[in-house]
């Protein structure tokens, strides 16, 4: 390609290949027939907007706050009345001087529900109001009470658990003590451990009988029962986890026969 045809050509960046602009901002306008195009359609839109009808219910919007925002004058009959009872513009109505001062305010009614319905209304949210917090308030209730109830119940199986434990170390320590005396057999089927009267109820024809008479017992007599034969027949106490030399030391030593006294 040779040099000197590309300089023969059209020059792309010259006015040729601009687009023409016909900006009429009224800055930028120097045409009169122009100018004035503009200044005419500037007029016709102003024109149309202040000869627009207003909706009825705007001009009552205005009507209103233009004539809510002017004072009572001399031209007011009321008026008239009020300031030759002594009243002066600016006071307290009431010879006390403790009533309004600013007119009673008005409530426009917009909607077509009848007068009175505002009211019901808002005594019916009033109402569900007060059944959500009665329903709130019961329903707390309801979980505070189980909450208690579920305290109770774990207070009353780790009760439960530890007269089994006490009555379990009360027949180990029955077995031996008995033992120690030579006993073979303990005074009641369930003064010792069920792993040591596995044996003799075998050879005991009566043991089902005296089974029967176990089972009528709740853990809680047994083991008072049972504490009971420990301290007036060995003398010990299985909380104090001691063996007292008579009736008189394990009265006078021993805090009492419960384990609350401990």
């Amino acid at each position: 390609m040779d040099l000197n045809d590309s300089d023969d050509g059209d020059d792309y960046m010259s006015d040729k290949f601009l687009p023409p602009c016909d900006d009429i901002r009224p800055g930028l306008v120097f045409k009169q027939t122009v100018k004035r195009k503009y200044e005419l359609e500037t007029r016709h839109k102003l024109t149309n907007s202040s000869n627009r009808t207003k909706k009825l219910k705007d001009i009552e919007i205005e009507q209103r706050e233009e004539g809510m925002q002017t004072k009572l004058g001399t031209g007011n009959r009321g008026f008239d009345l009020l300031q030759k009872m002594g009243y002066k513009p600016g006071t307290s109505l009431g010879k006390s001087g403790t009533g309004r001062i600013e007119p009673i305010p008005i409530a426009v009614k917009s909607d077509r529900s009848g007068l009175g319905r505002e009211e019901l209304l808002r005594q019916k949210r009033e109402e569900v109001k007060g059944m959500r917090i009665a329903l709130l308030i019961r329903k707390q209730k309801r979980l505070s009470d189980r909450s208690k109830e579920f305290l109770n119940y774990q207070r009353a199986k780790a009760l439960e658990k530890q007269i089994e434990r006490d009555l379990y170390n009360s027949q180990k320590a029955c077995q031996q003590l008995d033992q120690k005396i030579d006993l073979v057999e303990p005074a009641e089927v369930w003064f010792w451990p069920k792993i040591i009267r596995a044996a003799a109820e075998e050879e005991d024809d009566d043991e089902e009988e005296k089974e029967m008479d176990e089972d009528e017992l709740e853990p809680s007599e047994q083991l008072e029962i049972l504490t009971s034969y420990l301290r007036s027949t060995h003398f010990f106490c299985v909380w104090c986890g001691t063996t007292y030399d008579d009736e008189n030391d394990i009265k006078n030593n021993c805090p009492g026969g419960t384990a609350d006294d401990h």
